[in-house]
């Protein structure tokens, strides 16, 4: 974003003399910590928030080599996220790899812009003919389930075509008669795969973390049944949120989310893999 790189630590917001550090407790080695101060905290929250939804924002961050980066910025009402922050592909002899990192699952429908930039990655990697794709969600929280499924589609590929991909267990009021209209327009029904790329993939490599959640965990989840699907981690377990929700009014006055639904896939799990221990193949550390 305008420059600025993971692990760059903030100094100054709108050229204020703040001090941004936030003294934190961590009594059982870091699995849980908390901060000394939460007044200091709740205030320093509330100014960044503040800042973020002005006009205009000037950040400076020290960077790991010491050096300051200043940079200006203004808000565009017509920015539009595009989750992919890296996409490429290592040549090698007879098993091109993909790399696709995805920051979130940001909707996806009428040929819109997030749908182009997932079209134009697989569009290289069915032109390479890669055998297998390493997909980066360790940043990734999740977003709209319809995306994540677009995706899904998109690496099963030739393999997974008319195969089952998802069910939804969905609590006593969704699966009534009264909601039946409201499944409809969610297209909350048995899903299956497409076949939306020529993909005929080996080998699915996942990285993933703590934070890895929700649509993201449904995309490892659905694929893990009918590909071979290996998990790379940073620590022992995903988030562990298998749970969905959609927005409900009350007479157009207040806005409540409950877990309406769970996403399981074609064997009826909904987290065999990811949102346990997981045993990876091996534990990263760092940034890519």
């Amino acid at each position: 974003m305008a420059g600025f790189k993971r692990a760059d630590i903030i100094t100054a917001v709108n050229n204020d003399k703040e001090n941004y550090s936030i003294e934190v407790n961590c009594p059982d080695g870091g699995r849980t910590c908390e901060v000394k101060d939460a007044a200091a905290y709740s205030r320093l929250r509330n100014k960044i928030n503040s800042a973020l939804d002005a006009a205009n924002l000037t950040l400076q961050v020290k960077r790991a080599d010491n050096k300051l980066f200043e940079k200006a910025m203004s808000y565009n009402n017509s920015y539009v996220i595009n989750p992919i922050y890296k996409d490429t592909i290592y040549l090698n002899s007879n098993n091109n790899v993909g790399y696709l990192a995805l920051s979130s699952f940001e909707e996806i429908g009428s040929n819109n812009q997030n749908q182009k930039n997932i079209d134009a990655a697989f569009a290289q990697y069915e032109a390479k003919q890669i055998k297998s794709l390493i997909v980066d969600l360790r940043y990734n929280g999740g977003g709209y389930v319809d995306a994540a499924i677009y995706v899904a589609d998109k690496i099963g590929g030739a393999k997974t075509k008319g195969k089952l991909m998802l069910t939804y267990e969905m609590n006593k009021y969704m699966q009534s008669d009264a909601a039946k209209n409201l499944r409809d327009q969610l297209n909350m029904h048995d899903t299956y795969f497409d076949g939306l790329s020529t993909l005929n993939l080996n080998k699915v490599y996942f990285l993933v973390s703590e934070e890895t959640a929700s649509a993201a965990e449904m995309l490892v989840n659905v694929l893990t049944p009918h590909l071979p699907v290996q998990i790379i981690a940073t620590e022992s377990r995903t988030y562990g949120k298998p749970v969905g929700f959609f927005e409900q009014k009350v007479r157009d006055k207040v806005s409540y989310w409950p877990a309406s639904f769970i996403l399981k896939n074609s064997r009826g799990n909904l987290g065999e893999k990811y949102n346990k221990e997981l045993n990876p193949v091996c534990v990263i550390i760092g940034t890519v």
